[in-house]
């Protein structure tokens, strides 16, 4: 288990800087931290006697190698154009089912859906969905550093009583470093050390999250975060006249703006020569039908995040009219 802070030497007052200013006071959206959120979901296989876990398929492979660790089968099912479960599923005894709020945008696909099962066999992957407040269901699950710059973390708010180990302080430092370099270089500069800094995460574990980690989370201005990120989802608005997603925000904080139109997979190329990167969700998985093939091979998952202001988010659509995909 983790140790606690109850024997520690008081609070220094003095001394030399830290890196970080120790300003805000946020709190983690659920009581366990581990080292990311593929080994949350594995803390909480762990904790139960679960047999079996029906996940969607078209999720981040992470997540079946994250359940096959913890000695849990595999089921699958596919999604409809509304993002919910597109057959009905029986669950057994033993049995629990994965529902994912894709893009941080499914929050009422999640509340319609719950309705379904039994509130204690659901397990909500909030991965991309880091302001989202935890559902009434067995555990939801986090991750800071897909929002936040951490090196590491992964949050589950449950009532289940998990298993934490001992942190592993070093290689969360060293972790970093890829965030560093990124702090006055371009991507490309920095793209093998963030590579091997997710390498190390593959394999799932109880560790707990680092202090430096939470120490990040902390002190982030995280309402900056949430208000640049809706600013520049609603810069975009002139995408949704061709946009064959109909997502609202409603208050919700996206991943990123998810932009479906008949050949938007042909410019993925195009914005990279503008070097505008536009993330894969998620190459590998296989589609069952065409809503899931189209988020695959016909979507763009335009950035939004909190380095970007109205200047970038014109140039987007300053792309997007020269391409003629917008008037």
């Amino acid at each position: 288990m983790v140790k606690t802070n109850e024997n520690r030497e008081p609070r220094t007052i003095g001394g030399h800087f830290s890196a970080v200013l120790e300003n805000r006071c946020n709190a983690l959206p659920g009581q366990y931290g581990y080292e990311s959120a593929r080994a949350g979901l594995y803390a909480v296989l762990k904790a139960t006697n679960c047999q079996r876990i029906f996940i969607p398929y078209y999720v981040c492979d992470a997540v079946p190698s994250a359940i096959r660790a913890a000695g849990c089968e595999v089921g699958f099912y596919s999604i409809n154009a509304a993002f919910e479960i597109d057959e009905a599923i029986a669950l057994a005894e033993g049995d629990l089912v994965l529902l994912v709020d894709y893009y941080g945008l499914c929050r009422t696909q999640i509340e319609n859906q719950l309705a379904l099962f039994p509130k204690n066999s659901v397990v909500v992957d909030c991965s991309q969905a880091w302001f989202q407040a935890p559902f009434d269901c067995l555990a939801t699950i986090y991750s800071p550093r897909k929002f936040l710059p951490v090196p590491d973390g992964g949050v589950v708010h449950t009532s289940l009583q998990l298993d934490t180990q001992e942190t592993d302080e070093r290689s969360s430092l060293e972790r970093y470093q890829y965030l560093l370099e990124r702090v006055t270089g371009e991507p490309e500069a920095s793209r093998q050390l963030y590579l091997e800094s997710e390498a190390q995460l593959e394999e799932p574990s109880l560790r707990g999250m680092s202090s430096f980690t939470r120490k990040l989370i902390e002190v982030a201005d995280q309402d900056f975060v949430k208000a640049r990120r809706a600013r520049n989802w609603n810069a975009l608005s002139d995408l949704s006249a061709v946009n064959q997603l109909g997502f609202e925000l409603a208050g919700q904080t996206p991943i990123c703006y998810p932009l479906m139109f008949e050949g938007a997979g042909q410019l993925r190329d195009e914005l990279r020569k503008e070097r505008v990167f536009a993330p894969l969700y998620w190459p590998d998985v296989t589609c069952t039908n065409a809503h899931e093939k189209a988020l695959v091979s016909n979507t763009l998952y335009l950035p939004i995040d909190h380095r970007y202001g109205e200047a970038d988010m014109a140039r987007l659509l300053d792309f997007f009219k020269e391409h003629s995909v917008i008037s």
